[in-house]
């Protein structure tokens, strides 16, 4: 897998990118597997105890009021 920023604007572009060179020859990314798109990387995936993915999510308290009374109208929700 290969990501990063630069001059290439397609597969093609990629695929014709010289690795080495034997016996003057160049080898190119297309020479030693297949080039295509693949899925975007995930980020910022949560996990539960061990029992696969989860939602996570953040409460924004107003000034003044009471944190107690916050969480338990959260866990009301």
């Amino acid at each position: 897998m290969v990501r990063g920023l630069g001059y290439l604007r397609s597969l093609s572009d990629l695929e014709n990118v010289p690795v080495i060179a034997k016996n003057g020859t160049p080898v190119l990314i297309k020479d030693l597997g297949t080039v295509a798109f693949g899925p975007d990387i995930r980020q910022g995936v949560a996990e539960w105890n061990g029992e696969g993915e989860t939602v996570g999510g953040i409460v924004v308290m107003r000034d003044g009021m009471n944190a107690l009374n916050v969480i338990e109208g959260v866990k009301r929700s």
